[in-house]
């Protein structure tokens, strides 16, 4: 996970807040990646993560989306 991604969530309030998180990859999953950032966040919902390939469609990542109950 780029460094970037875990200074927001340590520096954002994200009490009340549902993240949804998705990335692309060519073949690295998530592994612990969800657990660092729960706790570094220390507050939100974390919904599971998702990994999408480079060729993911903005439809696809729309249905991921609602699935989910998100409204883009």
């Amino acid at each position: 996970m780029p460094r970037i991604v875990s200074n927001f969530v340590e520096n954002v309030d994200l009490t009340g807040k549902t993240l949804a998180v998705f990335f692309t990859s060519g073949s690295s999953g998530l592994g612990s990646s969800m657990k660092h950032l729960e706790a570094q966040a220390g507050a939100g919902t974390w919904l599971e993560g998702k990994r999408f390939s480079a060729r993911t469609t903005v439809e696809e990542l729309t249905q991921w989306a609602a699935s989910l109950g998100i409204e883009p």
